[in-house]
């Protein structure tokens, strides 16, 4: 539920593919689209 969302996206922050939550509540996608898990 909401817990396991909120620490998925604390995890995705501190590895650099979110930006921190902006005063709106939103958050901006840092890693462009296709480059997350590319281990090509």
């Amino acid at each position: 539920g909401y817990n396991r969302a909120a620490r998925l996206l604390e995890q995705m922050e501190q590895s650099g593919l979110v930006s921190a939550m902006q005063s709106n509540g939103n958050r901006e996608i840092l890693v462009p689209a296709g480059k997350a898990g590319d281990d090509d």
